[in-house]
Parts: C-alpha cells; sequence; structure tokens
C-alpha cells in the first residue's frame, strides 16, 4: 500500500510540473488544452495495455512502461497488483519517477522565468529553447 501511495503522489508531481511547464509557455486556454493532450495520452497506455501487463506482470511490456515517467505510475500499480515478484524494478521506477518530477519542476521554472520576462509575445519553441539554455 505505502508503494501505491508513492507512485500516486510521484506521479502526481511529474504531470503536474508538465502542466505548469505548459502553461508558463501557452498563451490561451485553447493552445494549452491541446499541448497537454499530447502529455496526456502516454498516461493512458497502460489502461489500453492491462490485459498484457496484469496477467505477465514481470513480461518487457510491463518492465519497459515501468521505467518511463509518464507511464510508471500506473503501469507499476498494476505490476504491484498483479504479484511481480521485481521489487528492485518497481522501486527503480519510483525514483526515476521522481527524480523526472524534480527534473521538470526545475524546467517549467525556467519556462516561466522566460515567459514573465516575454511578457506580451508569443511563446514559440525557439524561445523556450533560449530559455531553457540560458544560464542563471
Amino acid at each position: 500500500m505505502v508503494l501505491l501511495i508513492a507512485f500516486y503522489f510521484a506521479g502526481y508531481f511529474v504531470f503536474a510540473s508538465f502542466m505548469a511547464a505548459i502553461g508558463a509557455a501557452s498563451t490561451s486556454v485553447r493552445e494549452a488544452s491541446q499541448i497537454s493532450a499530447i502529455v496526456m495520452i502516454p498516461g493512458i497506455i497502460p489502461i489500453y495495455t492491462s490485459a498484457i501487463i496484469i496477467p505477465d506482470p514481470d513480461g518487457g511490456l510491463a518492465r519497459a512502461l515501468t521505467f518511463f515517467p509518464l507511464t510508471s505510475p500506473t503501469a507499476s500499480m498494476m505490476r504491484i497488483a498483479g504479484g511481480t515478484e521485481a521489487l528492485c524494478q518497481i522501486v527503480l521506477g519510483l525514483l526515476v519517477t521522481a527524480l523526472s518530477g524534480v527534473f521538470l519542476l526545475w524546467l517549467s521554472a525556467r519556462v516561466f522565468r522566460a515567459g514573465l520576462l516575454l511578457y506580451g509575445q508569443r511563446m514559440s519553441l525557439r524561445l523556450v529553447w533560449n530559455a531553457l539554455r540560458a544560464g542563471g
């Protein structure tokens, strides 16, 4: 149960950090919702592949989804429910997810700062990239 709660919070942190970055780089609600759909789609892949993951929680697909931050929370919860014997992989997936959340939070802060400096201008991929590369 502790692992399930930890994955819930780590997954929430990853998606919240992504949404913060998208919100900082978007100028309208429509634009932000279109971009956020791209981020949310990988998060539901484990649900669509649950017929493969639950019967074989130690299979290749389940293991691969465990180490990708956007699919790790859901896939790992399914693996735990399916009775996986690879606890070290589950803990490593949790660590990857949590560290990815910290990194994404740092990135979203950089994008937010660039958005404040460029207030009134439309953020392009080039401006976001330049903001991420800029030091300090």
